[in-house]
């Protein structure tokens, strides 16, 4: 009796639980892209980075979202030249990079960790080799394939 209450218990939890869509899901709800902006997508495979934490995204200077590991969002901009960035506060260093989309255009920008940085759990010998200009974060314009594929296996996270 016991064990079937626990095991009711369990399925009650486990179907309690809910998980953010990946982009499958999702792609009939991001809204088309308007013939003078530009689309840049932010992905971030989940991989045991050194820091968990969210990688803060800026456009020239300005916050525009936070990627989780393991999700993705996106962002509709005004085609220019822009410098996209991302730093940890408490993390030196600054990875950039710089992009020139154009209207009606849609990039795909992978955010990963730097080659420096230990998997998570893992302290570096040297506490000296994950500083420098790169930061905890690298960004990476990828293919239009690449992206696709990555996108199916990802979280849409909305900014």
């Amino acid at each position: 009796m016991k064990k079937s209450i626990m095991i009711i218990l369990c399925m009650l939890v486990a179907g309690c639980s809910s998980s953010v869509p990946g982009h499958q899901d999702t792609a009939v709800k991001i809204p088309q892209l308007s013939a003078e902006q530009a689309r840049l997508y932010f992905l971030r495979p989940q991989r045991p980075y050194l820091t968990q934490r969210a990688a803060p995204i800026t456009i020239d200077d300005r916050l525009v979202g936070n990627c989780q590991n393991g999700g993705f969002f996106y962002i509709d901009v005004i085609p220019k030249e822009l410098s996209v960035s991302c730093r940890l506060w408490d993390l030196v260093g600054t990875s950039t990079l710089k992009i020139t989309p154009q209207k009606g255009g849609t990039y795909y920008i992978q955010i990963g960790p730097r080659d420096e940085m230990p998997p998570a759990g893992i302290l570096a010998e040297d506490p000296g080799t994950i500083s420098g200009s790169g930061g905890a974060f690298s960004l990476h314009a990828i293919k239009k394939e690449v992206a696709l594929r990555l996108l199916s296996e990802l979280d849409y996270l909305p900014q």
